[in-house]
């Protein structure tokens, strides 16, 4: 395997201008090789059948390659995942605290009763300081 790897590093540019039906029989196995190392690992079912590869070798590494990156691409989307929950999750919580934030300064500007806005504030994570900013703001609204 490692003469092929290096005949596709050295050959594959040479390649790229034609197509496997030109190429003579004797680097058609060559162009089966390189076909599934420039493809992605996602890709690989398809450019074999697109490509007709058909060198046992090149089967062999697609399979071999796809045994030992699949799970990185697994966790690789997981972890993707997980941030984009997390960034749904945090713009969700930002949304929540500003409509509280705008219910407290409605309820400001309405003379609620203080017990209620103390309720209010502590039901919505708002700190006695930003609780003060907006009495400010609703002072001057």
């Amino acid at each position: 395997m490692a003469d092929k790897y290096t005949e596709y590093y050295i050959e594959l540019p040479k390649m790229d201008n034609f197509t496997k039906e030109e190429l003579l029989e004797e680097y058609q196995d060559l162009w089966d090789l390189c076909v599934i190392l420039r493809a992605k690992v996602k890709e690989y079912k398809e450019v074999i059948k697109m490509q007709a590869v058909a060198n046992p070798a090149a089967l062999e590494l697609s399979r071999e390659v796809e045994k030992a990156v699949a799970p990185n691409e697994f966790v690789n989307e997981t972890i993707n995942r997980k941030s984009e929950l997390e960034q749904l999750r945090n713009y969700f919580k930002k949304r929540e605290q500003k409509t509280a934030e705008v219910m407290l300064i409605t309820a400001l500007q309405g003379n609620t009763p203080s017990d209620v806005i103390e309720a209010m504030r502590k039901n919505a994570g708002i700190t006695v300081d930003r609780l003060a900013e907006l009495r400010k703001q609703a002072e001057s609204a």
